[in-house]
């Protein structure tokens, strides 16, 4: 049974990890037209949570954009691998990091705005200074306007330590812009190992 139960849990696991199509359905909390420099080109975008219909399993999902080099438009479907950040290179892991230890506490659009501009600032930067740290900084003329959001900015940017997320990356690479989504809880992915486990024993019987 233990080893029945290890292979069935392994395979759910395995499962997950299948390219399948997810849906842009659209902006939630957040707040828009934050200035930022990327790559040395200012741009002015959205920052905040999205939600996403995952079309395999038919439920909805928050995420955040990992990806300032792709857009993405409502109703747009495109097809997803799941890879866990940790296994995506430093700066990929410090953005699952971020978006893991504090995407529960998002309960309002300042707070969603502060939490997508620390994953970028992760994903493409060093630090979440306006003159330095990478590909990504913000404008000074935004920061000085929206003080409190750059502080919580800042405070979600510290705290990444050991959680990560899962990186849903575009397949082909341009077909979308990359998401980060939680990854399901320990208990969660046990209790779905269990349900398969008990399915399979009752078939046999």
């Amino acid at each position: 049974m233990k080893t029945t139960l290890s292979l069935v849990f392994l395979g759910a696991l395995a499962a997950s990890a299948q390219a399948y199509d997810i849906r842009y359905e659209g902006s939630g909390l957040g707040v828009g037209g934050v200035d930022y420099k990327f790559y040395g080109s200012k741009r002015s975008a959205f920052a905040g949570q999205l939600t996403f219909k995952d079309l395999q399993k038919n439920i909805l999902f928050k995420s955040m954009c990992a990806d300032l080099e792709h857009t993405i438009s409502n109703g747009q479907v495109y097809n997803v691998v799941e890879k866990d950040s940790a296994t995506q290179g430093s700066r990929i892991s410090k953005a699952g990091s971020v978006f893991a230890n504090n995407v529960a506490s998002v309960n309002s659009d300042n707070k969603a705005a502060a939490l997508q501009i620390a994953v970028w600032a992760a994903r493409y930067g060093t630090n979440l200074n306006t003159n330095s740290g990478g590909d990504f900084q913000l404008e000074w003329s935004w920061v000085s306007s929206h003080g409190s959001i750059f502080s919580q900015a800042k405070a979600y940017f510290g705290n990444d330590d050991q959680n990560s997320a899962v990186y849903l990356k575009p397949s082909p690479i341009d077909g979308g812009q990359a998401q980060l989504r939680p990854v399901p809880e320990p208990f969660s992915l046990l209790a779905a190992g269990l349900g398969l486990a008990a399915l399979a024993k009752k078939r046999r019987r």
